[in-house]
């Protein structure tokens, strides 16, 4: 169950259909990182596209909930997504790297 479920209750009565945006609101707003796996699998249902941003947002979710270790294999299955990185994907990884104490 989403934390967040009213939000989505909202804009199903409004009849304003979740795009990207919506899900990378969602994932900033998470406490955690099973929170934010919850709504990643709530976009996948729902067929929400997952462009660059949401994909930073989940990783960016593991590298701030104290999983920075996730980052690599996460920018990696978004490459295998069809997303491109870009400039903030790679200061994203060294940021990974960072929290996770690596050199």
């Amino acid at each position: 169950r989403l934390p967040v479920r009213w939000v989505l209750s909202d804009m199903k009565r409004l009849k304003v259909s979740p795009d990207e945006h919506t899900l990378s609101t969602l994932l900033c707003m998470q406490p955690n990182v099973s929170s934010a796996l919850r709504v990643w699998r709530w976009g996948r249902q729902n067929y929400v596209r997952r462009g660059r941003t949401v994909w930073h947002h989940l990783i960016e979710s593991h590298v701030r909930h104290g999983r920075p270790q996730r980052a690599k294999p996460l920018l990696a299955l978004m490459a295998r997504d069809g997303v491109e990185m870009n400039t903030y994907s790679h200061n994203m990884y060294l940021r990974s790297l960072i929290a996770a104490g690596e050199p």
